[in-house]
């Protein structure tokens, strides 16, 4: 609150949304007034839109035609022409501020003297601030406005929202806390202490910074798989320092020209780093983002646990085709880092089902937030069951075959660590197989049509 006498200017905190009041009493210069009260409602602005990059596809330059037809956008260029080559998520800045209600205050106040038993106090100014911590290098603080708590860990069910700061206590009595910083973004764990000075300390141990991003309209970007209509990326980023003024920035394209140069030869790089002889094909690539960074740096961040999310049809189209998945991770100026992460085995199906969600993490050198695309390669034939079972991909559970002169059971598992483990070594002619499906499936099998029913088959090859 700003001004003097009734020229008053009330302005919230940076970044606080939400319900807030103040009180006011007039005095006549003998007595006080009753005191009034006014109640003021603070909405987030709405976010920007996600900003796109239009592509001519004509060599001519636009000529004005807007008297011939009503498809343009007012300077002459056909709507039905451009091409959709990026879909950019623009990132505001981080916010690392908070503003408690005095409601919220009200009830941590209420549930901390319950647990420690002392009687606290809690201070007028309600804003928190993300700042860091006098321990170890990393560790990120919010000072609380409650004052009198004893000098240590707390622990216990306490459970509390101040503003966008959500803490919680698990079953197992651990305490985790998500600061919400802005659209898509949040820091997550955290330990609740009383400081020497009697104040109450969230200390975010090893704290790490959460992007989501969902980009819109994904089905009309140029190039690729027109099939894919759903891609998204979830990055989790071990923090080391959160500097000011931070914002990040998701810019996502189905074609990788739009984003790197030379995509056709450093995706040959990749293939190369597998030693793999067939080169990856531009049509395998799903998607490309990349991560733009403001007054932050790969410096500042550590491990990254990347989620990346694409149409279930992609997916189980190349691996129908035989391909293996993976994620490759480009540097800062679209080089790649080698070799690919395989997430085959790490990509499952989510949401309604017509979602699949492939995981990696990147370490080391790798570390830190860039450019990342969802791929396919086709690695070499595979000799034995893997190859003659191909066409179940990810459905096939299991097989079995009894050997009647060895009498014993051979068996084929799929799962990555079962090599030594497996026993059969090829499917023969006329022989009989117990076979193991998720999902019944009409597929064709060493050149006859199948019909494979949920769980065991018995099949003649």
């Amino acid at each position: 609150m700003t001004g003097t006498g009734p020229n008053r200017v009330y302005t919230p905190h940076q970044g606080f949304t939400g319900n807030d009041d103040f009180s006011f009493v007039i005095n006549d210069g003998q007595v006080d007034s009753p005191a009034g009260t006014v109640a003021i409602s603070i909405t987030p602005a709405s976010p920007p839109p996600a900003s796109v990059l239009i592509d001519d596809a004509s060599d001519n330059p636009p000529v004005d035609d807007s008297n011939d037809s009503d498809d343009d956008n007012g300077f002459g260029i056909d709507l039905d022409e451009p091409e959709l080559k990026l879909i950019e998520n623009p990132g505001a800045p981080i916010n690392t501020t908070s503003v408690a209600s005095p409601e919220e205050l009200g009830f941590l106040e209420g549930i901390l003297e319950e647990s420690l038993g002392v009687d606290l106090q809690v201070l007028a100014d309600p804003f928190l601030e993300l700042v860091s911590s006098d321990g170890p290098e990393g560790e990120l603080k919010m000072v609380l406005p409650i004052m009198n708590v004893p000098q240590r860990e707390l622990t216990g069910d306490i459970d509390f929202t101040l503003g966008n700061l959500q803490v919680q206590t698990d079953a197992a009595g651990h305490l985790t806390a998500t600061l919400r910083l802005g659209e898509g973004l949040s820091l997550i764990e955290s330990k609740l202490v009383g400081n020497a000075a009697g104040m109450l300390e969230l200390i975010f141990v090893n704290p790490r910074l959460r992007y989501e991003v969902t980009p819109q309209g994904v089905a009309d970007l140029a190039g690729g798989d027109p099939g894919i209509s759903h891609i998204g990326a979830s990055l989790d980023i071990d923090l080391k320092r959160l500097p000011g003024n931070t914002s990040l920035t998701a810019t996502f394209a189905k074609e990788l020209e739009h984003l790197i140069q030379d995509p056709q030869f450093k995706l040959e790089l990749l293939a190369d780093s597998l030693d793999q002889p067939v080169r990856i094909l531009e049509e395998d690539v799903a998607f490309l983002v990349e991560v733009g960074k403001q007054n932050i740096t790969n410096d500042d961040l550590g491990d990254t646990r990347v989620t990346l999310e694409v149409s279930r049809a992609w997916y189980e189209s190349k691996r129908a085709e035989g391909k293996a998945i993976f994620i490759a991770k480009f540097d800062d100026q679209g080089e790649p880092l080698t070799p690919p992460e395989e997430v085959t085995d790490q990509c499952q199906v989510i949401g309604d089902g017509s979602v699949m969600a492939c995981q990696s993490r990147f370490t080391g050198a790798k570390g830190g937030l860039s450019g990342m695309a969802l791929l396919a390669i086709a690695l070499p034939k595979t000799p034995g069951p893997a190859a003659d079972l191909l066409p179940l991909g990810d459905s096939l559970v299991r097989a079995f075959h009894f050997d009647t002169i060895r009498q014993e059971w051979l068996i084929y598992d799929p799962r990555r660590g079962f090599e030594e483990a497996n026993t059969l070594e090829s499917l023969t002619p006329g022989a009989s197989y117990w076979i193991n499906v998720a999902g019944a499936r009409e597929l064709t099998l060493n050149g006859q049509e199948r019909d494979l029913k949920d769980g065991w088959n018995v099949l003649t090859w």
